[in-house]
């Protein structure tokens, strides 16, 4: 277990950052007086992300410059940004409860400058707590996030634990994705976009044949209809990422850029001419076909308002699945974890009964 630190200033201003050399490399280490910085390396992946690990000062000048100071360190790295500490702001007012205190708009405009994100607390509202002055609450510690660790980390949340002995809430970035059993099943308007599906759906659907009541009857032929989808190449977006990769790579098979210089200059021959666009329709329906699925995914009317930044639907569809997600329920007042075992007990209750000695 390596660690660095940074010593505290009187009673605060403290920061200590462990980690486990066997599972992160730290490659570059920035100290100041109210921040550490780790460029790390996790071991299992290969990914590079930056960790900051903060406090904010509590006078208004020095938070003002201390968020200066942060967005000048973020700006020189453009991969997975992850922000952990104690603020001592808060972004809105829901944030603190038993005082009057307004919302500091430099943390505001730090957070929003910068591209970041503040990911919603599971457990609980507030992570810090004081007796004096009528009962302070504040949710002053938090992780903050940019895009790039919502689309490289699958399933990044922030969860608070417990009261400790002090007066602050231990608050855990929690990553990795949760198994909720069999997943539903999803009809992609993209599939349309295909000119085999509708042939192919015709054809599934006419070859099954099922003996039995008409509710039976319809009940297997879609089970089996989603079968076949779920089979069909066309299901997968790993196929459509693939044949959007296999056609940019024969574009410069092709010598592109080349081709269209000479095309320029000379004009070129009538196969190369063909061969090109026919490349180039093909591609440009992939496009369409991955764009129509992340908007019906990102479940937002953007590209209604002129938005067609790919990016965006990927970064929205991230945060609504991380706002979603349950990681736990609390059943007759206690927690219930793994989540699939307690809905499958509670549907369970529906469908069964205890014997009954009849007369």
């Amino acid at each position: 277990m390596d660690f660095a630190f940074i010593p505290a200033n009187g009673a605060s201003r403290g920061l200590l950052s462990m980690w486990n050399s066997s599972l992160f490399m730290v490659e570059n280490m920035i100290k100041l007086e109210s921040f550490l910085w780790l460029q790390v390396k996790i071991s299992s992946g290969g990914v590079q992300c930056l960790v900051g690990n903060v406090y904010v000062p509590n006078s208004e000048e020095d938070i003002a410059f201390f968020f200066e100071s942060l967005s000048e360190v973020i700006d020189l790295f453009t991969r997975s940004c992850l922000i952990c500490g104690d603020y001592n702001v808060f972004l809105n007012l829901g944030e603190r409860s038993g005082s009057p205190d307004v919302v500091d708009l430099s943390f505001c405009y730090f957070v929003g400058s910068n591209n970041l994100m503040d990911l919603p607390l599971k457990n609980y509202q507030f992570t810090w707590y004081s007796s004096r002055d009528n009962d302070l609450w504040s949710r002053l510690g938090r992780w903050i996030i940019n895009e790039a660790a919502i689309n490289g980390f699958e399933g990044i949340s922030q969860v608070a634990e417990n009261w400790g002995l002090y007066d602050h809430r231990p608050v855990i970035m929690s990553m990795g994705a949760i198994n909720y059993g069999p997943k539903r099943f999803l009809f992609y308007n993209s599939w349309l976009l295909d000119q085999e599906f509708e042939g192919v759906v015709k054809e599934w659907w006419c070859s099954s044949t099922v003996v039995g009541w008409s509710g039976f009857v319809l009940q297997q032929k879609l089970e089996t209809l989603k079968t076949n989808t779920r089979n069909w190449k066309g299901y997968s977006r790993k196929g459509t990422n693939e044949k959007i990769l296999s056609l940019e790579i024969g574009l410069i098979e092709i010598g592109f850029q080349e081709l269209m210089h000479h095309l320029e200059e000379n004009g070129v021959s009538v196969e190369l001419r063909r061969r090109r666009m026919s490349i180039l329709d093909e591609l440009w329906h992939e496009y369409r076909v991955e764009e129509n699925r992340w908007r019906q995914e990102a479940r937002t009317n953007w590209l209604k308002c002129g938005d067609r930044n790919i990016a965006y639907f990927h970064t929205a569809c991230k945060v609504r699945q991380l706002v979603r997600k349950i990681q736990k329920l609390v059943v007759n007042g206690a927690t219930e974890d793994p989540v699939k075992e307690a809905v499958f007990e509670h549907f369970k209750s529906f469908f069964s009964r205890e014997d009954m000695c009849r007369p």
